[in-house]
């Protein structure tokens, strides 16, 4: 019985991982829709942690990757697939750990979850800044006529757009992962086995 278990474990995480490398693949065919595309495919790794945990779900999340660098067209997107994928798990993690103090008929406290995982964003976004400008430089990030113009603008001005976009991703983000689980997430990931 519990082989039959495994097999079906194996064979859902292989058919949602192909998923998941199709629009890893596609972000790089469909510029347009990049991180639409990268953030499904993350929310797909969140499915695998909640219907087998999270070191399957981890194991997931590096074998897609590892197919991502293989065969998608832009293996830059896939550090951001990799990114993102980190930032679900640990937002599933404590969307299960809400629901087991919900069960237990306690409270768990949301401050400390958004502290986290604001603090994750943060590290990895830092992190992702500092390597693109080591390894491109900033004149390959901007256009010339984008650097022109900022000229013009004072530098903290810069700095307050570029922070509050920064904010809006995570916010846009957190909430459409949310919304993904809520809405489609027992669809997706169907009941726990």
């Amino acid at each position: 019985m519990q082989l039959h278990l495994k097999s079906k474990q194996v064979a859902w995480c292989g058919i949602i991982m192909a998923f998941t490398v199709i629009l890893q693949i596609a972000s790089g065919i469909i510029e347009t829709s990049s991180l639409f595309l990268l953030a499904a495919a993350s929310f797909l790794a969140g499915c695998v942690e909640r219907k087998f945990g999270t070191v399957t779900a981890l194991g997931f999340s590096i074998g897609a990757f590892i197919l991502g660098i293989i065969l998608a067209p832009q293996k830059l997107y896939c550090f951001t697939f990799a990114g993102f994928c980190v930032y679900v798990l640990v937002a599933e993690y404590f969307r299960q750990k809400d629901r087991q103090a919900a069960n237990d008929g306690k409270t768990f406290r949301k401050s400390t979850e958004y502290i986290i995982k604001g603090i994750l964003y943060h590290i990895m976004l830092i992190a992702a800044l500092v390597i693109s400008f080591t390894v491109t430089g900033l004149d390959v990030i901007f256009s010339k006529n984008m650097i022109e113009k900022a000229k013009d603008m004072p530098v903290f001005i810069i700095i307050i757009l570029g922070v509050l976009c920064a904010e809006l991703l995570w916010f846009v983000f957190d909430r459409a992962y949310i919304f993904f689980q809520d809405r489609y997430g027992l669809i997706v990931c169907g009941r726990e086995d």
